[in-house]
């Protein structure tokens, strides 16, 4: 299986007072098979070094560069925790610089480097309609306490749900969201009780399996038949092949892992099950919230802003180079990477009425290689990630045409064409 080397970044607030390169312990716990850290220092404004976080060197096998790529972004977010907890700083999500596949004798056969603006602290930019937003934040200051209560609770669990760096702690945050509006939501969906809800029959037979004779049981079952009512409005998929009873659980399982979570069965697995679903969860808890805010027949206009959530820092832009022969002069384990600087020369685009988008890119991707002997078969590539451009100086198509596509699934398709 082939080999990677990856250089990534932690932009957290720490300093030392010694320029030293220190070993990751425990490699194979982070799914590497070495890696070190040490300091980040960049030059300020007046060219003196300063700290800029934490840059992290990993070595790792993967059965191919995507998939390294993940590996590593995995690897930089359980660090970047244990990071935070030492320097007392709130957890960043780890910037992927650059990534090699090496060869047998350590050299380079592949490299790309990512390239981010504004140092990667920029997402993806949402219109907003002011009309919209003080109509939000009216209809919200003007609820009753207790809904308002309600409200501020599950907004806040939003936030911390949408920009957590673990899908653990993001599915665990939508979840305490959707109960603080449990109640509010129960007497809109269900004003006269559940019982004869079209929507909940199924499910309130599995809770009441589930829940049993439990002092606080009714108080339980209602709250996850309102869940279950949501849900089955937003996301219906999700109730396909799991129950609300089962939805639950995840959240119980990343909460009290003890006591939820058998031997045989551990964190990475329960993670590896809320991936693919979490976004939808993420939008149930959205509709909850603006259609708690809504008047009951009036449509949560507001989603029309959204797109599915890109929330992590994701490369503007990558240059990739790859030669058909190991380049045995460059190591990146030791820091000696191909030194590559792309430059767009000129860049110019246009939307036409129709919605096509056109765009012209003239770049050069200055390559300092081996300076004896002929230069091997090097191929280079230079993608611009937002507009979908891809030049390089050989025929065959891009690898790339955007960072990362984010797969859209059937509940945000109905949304986007409910709104559009």
């Amino acid at each position: 299986m082939p080999i990677y080397v990856a250089e990534i970044n932690i932009p957290i607030a720490c300093h030392m007072s010694i320029d030293a390169r220190c070993e990751i312990e425990n490699s194979a716990y982070f799914g590497i098979n070495r890696g070190y850290w040490k300091i980040a220092l960049r030059p300020d404004e007046i060219g003196n070094d300063k700290p800029s976080g934490v840059d992290i060197v990993l070595e790792l096998t993967a059965g191919s560069i995507e998939r390294a790529e993940d590996a590593v972004l995995d690897a930089g977010k359980s660090l970047s925790l244990f990071f935070s907890v030492i320097a007392g700083q709130p957890s960043t999500s780890p910037r992927l610089q650059r990534l090699a596949e090496i060869g047998p004798s350590r050299g380079i056969i592949e490299q790309r480097e990512y390239y981010y603006e504004n140092n990667g602290t920029d997402l993806t930019p949402m219109e907003m309609t002011p009309w919209k937003f003080a109509s939000f934040l009216r209809r919200v200051t003007q609820k009753s306490p207790r809904t308002r209560q309600s409200l501020e609770m599950a907004i806040r669990w939003y936030s911390i749900g949408l920009t957590a760096n673990d899908p653990l702690d993001s599915y665990l945050a939508i979840w305490i969201g959707l109960e603080a509006l449990s109640e509010p939501t129960a007497e809109r969906y269900h004003p006269k009780g559940h019982v004869r809800c079209q929507l909940c029959g199924q499910a309130l037979r599995i809770i009441k399996e589930n829940l049993g004779k439990r002092k606080g049981n009714k108080k339980d079952e209602a709250s996850l038949l309102a869940i279950n009512h949501l849900i089955k409005k937003v996301a219906h998929e999700l109730l396909e092949t799991k129950s609300i009873i089962d939805l639950r659980n995840y959240r119980n399982f990343v909460a009290h892992p003890d006591r939820f979570i058998r031997k045989e069965r551990g964190l990475d697995e329960v993670r590896g099950e809320i991936r693919p679903f979490l976004q939808d969860i993420q939008l149930c808890l959205a509709v909850g919230i603006l259609n708690l805010v809504n008047p009951p027949k009036e449509d949560p206009g507001t989603v029309t802003l959204w797109a599915t959530p890109r929330v992590e820092p994701h490369p503007y832009s990558m240059a990739r180079v790859r030669s058909l022969l190991e380049l045995n002069s460059f190591d990146p384990w030791i820091g000696k990477w191909i030194k590559v600087e792309p430059r767009i020369k000129t860049l110019s685009s246009r939307i036409e009425k129709s919605g096509l988008y056109f765009a012209k890119m003239e770049s050069e991707i200055p390559i300092s290689i081996e300076s004896r002997g002929p230069k091997p078969n090097i191929v280079k590539e230079y993608v611009v990630f937002k507009q979908g451009l891809s030049i390089g100086d050989y025929g065959d198509p891009p690898l790339h045409r955007e960072w990362r596509p984010v797969k859209v699934s059937p509940a945000w398709k109905r949304m986007m064409a409910e709104k559009s």
